[in-house]
């Protein structure tokens, strides 16, 4: 039987089985308490791994093996809640990035001191319009911009970005599809000449559909 035999093989064994998304969740379960690190964090990549087996690995010691349940669209928002709180960075950014991750999550990781996990949440469908918010008034233009572009920032931080420093950020206020059209009319007087051709597409798409 192939959960019997798993002991008995070499760690490169264990690995690819660890990966693959042919392996019997059974298997990846056994797997999950590997004493090789690299086989769990397999597992937690693994996306058939199931959502238990995942809330166990949270909470694993080795931050490889979070690293790959924050990334993981079967983590649920329970394992992810409890991972936007870890000491590594890059667990957080993961769980920022996730679409599972929720308000409560996200909430919490906009306000990271990490810019590249703030940026993660101003990208996220998830994030509560109140975070969108704040974060479109963060220092970090890369995170400004990302609220930007977000399709559920909330009108009136939109027409604020609309007024950034930013050429870029602006960029992604006339991007949006959701931008108010007042403010969409405003852009189209816009100082810079990237921004105004930008906004013109949009408002003629607009018109269009």
């Amino acid at each position: 039987h192939l959960c019997a035999r798993i002991e008995n093989e070499d760690e490169d064994v264990r690995q690819s089985l660890a990966e693959s998304n042919e392996t019997p969740i059974e298997v990846l379960e056994r797997l999950a308490q590997d004493e090789d690190q690299e086989v769990r964090e397999n597992v937690a990549y693994n996306e058939n791994t199931p959502i238990e087996v995942l809330e166990r690995l949270s909470q694993d010691w080795h931050d490889g093996v979070r690293r790959g349940v924050a990334k993981n669209y079967n983590a649920d928002s329970r394992a992810l809640e409890y991972l936007a709180q870890d000491e590594d960075q890059e667990v957080r950014e993961n769980v920022a990035q996730n679409y599972n991750a929720d308000g409560r999550a996200l909430e919490l990781l906009a306000q990271d001191i990490y810019a590249s996990v703030r940026e993660g949440v101003a990208e996220n469908e998830n994030t509560p319009g109140e975070a969108l918010e704040r974060l479109a008034q963060d220092k970090d233009k890369c995170v400004r911009r990302s609220v930007a572009e977000n399709e559920n920032t909330p009108g009136e931080a939109l027409e604020r970005l609309a007024q950034d420093k930013e050429e870029f950020v602006r960029m992604g206020v006339a991007e949006n599809e959701n931008t108010p059209i007042e403010v969409l009319e405003r852009l189209t007087q816009d100082e810079h000449e990237g921004v105004r051709i930008v906004v013109e597409k949009t408002i003629n798409k607009r018109e269009g559909e």
